[in-house]
């Protein structure tokens, strides 16, 4: 809006940016903001999420995002960032859904964006629509960067001023801002003129952030050929070459997966895998978004498992022996025992110590578990825990007794060398040791913690309002507290509506658990409301509440007020009423105030009679100057903007007529002249400066 004056600068100061804008070929859209759903998409968008706005500078004028009233141009459509402003008089003016702005005070405020990753990005353009009028070197807008998430601003050369219609920006963004994960952009509208202002003021759209690409050829590659191998054996895999051709052809290589591969970034890796392994190689010619892949297969031919019989731990007496059978279906049979090795699928075994076979299936060698024999009169049976033997409610310990025995019997009636104990109690175990000696283990004792659980204070439910917080107290005797928002510590500070509870642990090392206390956040009081004029022939409106639940209901229509909650409330005359609501309740109170058009539509205007005021606004005197068909006797009412008569008094209207209206007396402001007599009437509204 154009405020005091006529000024209008027609002065570009783009030169230092014009140095800044390159285009670059082949870009690609990896980030932009439109400011409208739906989020994510072909070109990112960032739906005008985690902006920040207003930050720093003083108050007057502010950035707003939504939908300008008067299309932005360009492209543009919808949601739109923009300096405005709102309420009272700016809202005549369609603030702050236009690119208006009041003069009135310096200001400046910067709307920072969120933080925008460029990692793997390069040569980063950006480019947006703006519009932006303001006054030559006084209201103008600027651009910024930053590289640190906006503890650090670069402004870049030049001001957003003189530009009426949207227009299409770009600029090169500088190398030190890609490859980081918190670059920034921020908007600044600076205002230094108090006087005059000319719209539209700074507002911006369709940001988007592209780096450029660039074509390639892929190399052709060849992962070799299959290969069979034994279990434990290698084998060296790749091609001859295994990349040939491409541009650019500087190869890397990336085998995968790298189970037992000697090197992943070499040509000709060597290959031992444990079992059948499909290898992938994927050469780049030099350009990391350039590739092309090859596979190759190679086969681990595992043998048979060979067994023995028996297997595992065995003992024996002193002077006894031991057969011990290899399993058929083998050749080359060959034994390793504490003695050296023997021949034959079979053997006898006499001494303490490892016995296991070698032999050969599918042209591959495998080897038995080894047999442990164990050579004595008697044993000493013990039995180890893996863990503590003092348990929390629902935990268990394992109870192993040693090896080299045989039918293990446990007290609880479990056979076997291992049990998991859940229960209290006392736990041995018998077994018979090698030379059919019985040994019995020392008693293994088991407590379980009983349960408990921890009390919150204050319990139950509590009510907080928006913007207070309230302690939540654990009982205490306990440590390591953890509350069910992850926060540690005996006490917690909430602020936000849920449920919460706390874990911790005793004397013990057992965790209790806590009742779930209920945070519940009354709103803060909202003023909304719509309104209804109710007929054509009466300036009577309906006024309804439309906002949050409160207590009670202040309204102020210019011309009376009322405590109801939704009032119907007669005005004077067919105006533009500013009517303010205010609403309280347990905590806090809101006021808002909107613009209600009043129009008596049933009531014409006085036959023949044509009138103008002039000039329009006025300062010291007005005139009421047209012409009558007729000669026409009215009375003239002359009322402020909230329908306080100030003068009326009867004048005659004929023919050609130029009526003065001394009006030096009155304040700057709205105001309404009402004629009036048996034929109808007439309201003319003007403004008064100073």
């Amino acid at each position: 809006m154009k405020k005091s004056g006529h000024f209008r600068s027609i002065t570009m100061l783009f030169a230092a940016l014009a140095l800044l804008c390159n285009t670059a070929a082949a870009q690609t859209i990896f980030w932009s903001d439109n400011f409208d759903a739906p989020a994510g998409g072909a070109n990112n968008n960032n739906n005008g999420v985690g902006w920040t706005l207003n930050s720093g500078g003083n108050g007057g004028n502010t950035w707003f995002i939504n939908t300008p009233t008067t299309s932005f141009g360009c492209s543009s459509s919808g949601n739109a960032l923009h300096i405005s402003c709102s309420g009272g008089f700016c809202s005549f003016f369609g603030g702050p859904n236009e690119l208006v702005y009041l003069a009135g005070s310096s200001n400046d405020r910067s709307a920072v964006s969120p933080d925008i990753n460029t990692a793997g990005q390069s040569n980063i353009s950006l480019s947006f629509d703006f519009k932006c009028e303001g006054i030559a070197n006084q209201d103008y807008g600027t651009l910024s960067f930053s590289s640190d998430g906006g503890t650090t601003w670069d402004e870049q050369p030049g001001r957003f001023q003189s530009v009426t219609s949207c227009s299409t920006y770009t600029v090169s963004i500088p190398a030190q801002y890609s490859n980081i994960p918190n670059f920034r952009i921020r908007f600044r509208w600076i205002e230094s003129n108090a006087s005059q202002g000319q719209d539209p003021a700074f507002g911006v759209d369709n940001i988007r952030l592209s780096a450029s690409s660039a074509a390639c050829t892929p190399p052709t590659v060849n992962a070799g050929t299959a290969a069979s191998i034994c279990a434990g054996a290698q084998t060296t895999i790749g091609g001859s070459p295994t990349a040939t051709g491409g541009s650019p052809s500087n190869y890397t290589y990336s085998w995968a997966p790298a189970t037992g591969l000697s090197s992943t970034t070499v040509a000709n890796p060597v290959a031992s895998p444990t079992a059948t392994t499909t290898y992938t190689v994927t050469v780049s010619g030099g350009d990391a978004n350039c590739t092309a892949t090859s596979q190759v297969t190679v086969t681990v031919n595992t043998p048979a498992a060979l067994t023995t019989t028996p297997a595992g731990n065995q003992s024996i007496c002193a002077g006894q022996s031991l057969s011990l059978s290899a399993a058929a279906g083998f050749t080359n049979y060959v034994w390793t025992t504490p003695t050296g090795s023997q021949n034959g699928q079979s053997i006898n075994a006499t001494a303490a110590g490892n016995y296991s076979v070698t032999a050969t299936s599918n042209g591959c060698s495998a080897t038995s578990a080894p047999v442990v024999v164990t050579v004595t009169n008697s044993q000493t049976l013990n039995v180890t825990a893996d863990g503590p033997l003092s348990l929390c409610q629902g935990q268990d310990v394992v109870l192993t007794a040693d090896p080299g025995f045989s039918n293990y019997t446990w007290s609880n009636g479990q056979s076997g060398q291992s049990i998991t104990v859940t229960t209290a109690g006392s736990y041995t175990v018998s077994a018979q040791g090698t030379g059919g000696c019985d040994a019995v283990s020392s008693a293994q004792v088991v407590t379980i913690s009983p349960p408990f659980s921890v009390a919150i204070t204050p319990s139950g439910t509590v009510t907080l309002c928006q913007g207070q917080s309230a302690t939540l107290t654990a009982q205490a005797g306990f440590s390591n507290y953890v509350w069910s928002n992850n926060s540690t510590g005996q006490t917690l500070e909430v602020t936000s509506a849920g449920g919460y509870s706390v874990s911790a642990q005793n004397a013990s090392g057992c965790t209790g658990t806590s009742q779930i206390v209920f945070v519940e956040v009354s709103p803060a009081p909202m003023a909304m409301f719509s309104y209804e004029q109710l007929d054509e022939d009466e300036y009577n409106v309906q006024f309804t509440y439309t906002g949050s639940a409160v207590n009670s209901y202040f309204w102020d229509f210019g011309n009376g007020t009322s405590t109801e909650q939704n009032p119907i409330h007669a005005f004077g005359f067919d105006a533009q009423w500013p009517v303010t609501l205010i609403v309280t309740n347990d905590c806090g109170s809101d006021t808002i105030t909107r613009p209600v058009d009043v129009i008596k539509t049933s009531i014409a205007g006085i036959p023949g009679l044509n009138m103008q005021l002039y000039p329009n606004p006025a300062s010291t005197q007005l005139s009421l100057s047209g012409t009558a068909l007729n000669a026409e006797t009215v009375q003239l009412s002359l009322y402020s903007v909230t329908g306080k008569l100030l003068m009326r008094y009867p004048m005659v209207l004929n023919a050609s007529f130029n009526h003065p209206i001394d009006i030096s007396g009155l304040s700057a402001g709205m105001y309404v002249i009402r004629l009036e007599n048996d034929k109808g009437s007439s309201t003319l509204r003007w403004s008064k400066t100073r």
